[in-house]
């Protein structure tokens, strides 16, 4: 029996397409954290400017991926409740 892929959704509230790009093109500072050997093997991810955008990765590389994700959401939020939208310190960090 083979799968279907569900369908792509479109999110649930409108935000101006060109001011959502604006804000994800911009440089955000990241910061990179080992996770403890307890939580598993990975890094834990967020951009300190954006309060509570966080994610993980099992790879430096994965965590990277999952926290661009993180801050699309996390924008398109913000935008849709009309939130003030700190902007970025810049760089990427990895902490010790």
């Amino acid at each position: 029996m083979t799968k279907k892929k569900a369908p792509k959704r479109e999110p649930a509230v409108e935000v101006d397409p060109k001011v959502l790009e604006y804000y994800m093109s911009l440089p955000y500072s990241i910061l990179l954290t080992p996770m403890p050997e307890e939580d598993g093997k990975g890094w834990y991810v967020e951009i300190p400017e954006l309060k509570g955008c966080i994610s993980d990765g099992e790879t430096v590389e994965k965590a990277l991926e999952m926290i661009e994700d993180a801050k699309l959401g996390w924008l398109t939020v913000s935008l849709a409740h009309k939130h003030d939208i700190p902007l970025p310190k810049s760089g990427i960090e990895k902490a010790s």
